[in-house]
């Protein structure tokens, strides 16, 4: 009979420390973004980075700008559960490049009023 792990008791087997990823719910405008937002429009984000709970708005804010987004403001932001599970594709993948890279963020494709 095989025995079911979690993913919490797999790392702890191989000596490895659960990745700490917060989520933030943030609001930002597009920068001179190529094509897919035009300037200035406000969108809603949700961004996951892998960093200490004192460091989330800077790394947020940080992640956003580096990636042309402007008055980036946190709305609110808390960490991740391990193991984190959704049945979103585009939520599992920023979850994976928090974990894995810089960080991962979702932007809400329809801009809200400024």
């Amino acid at each position: 009979m095989v025995e079911r792990m979690t993913l919490r008791e797999i790392m702890v087997r191989l000596g490895r420390k659960a990745p700490t990823v917060q989520a933030g719910l943030c609001t930002a405008r597009a920068g001179e973004l190529p094509g897919r937002y035009p300037a200035g429009e406000r969108h809603v984000i949700l961004a996951m980075i892998h960093c200490n709970a004192c460091d989330v708005e800077t790394a947020i804010i940080t992640l956003l700008e580096s990636h042309g987004w402007r008055d980036v403001v946190v709305e609110e932001h808390k960490q991740l559960e391990v193991p984190f599970l959704s049945e979103d594709r585009q939520i599992r993948s920023c979850y994976v490049s928090a974990v894995t890279s810089d960080g991962g963020f979702v932007v809400y494709s329809e801009p809200i009023a400024s």
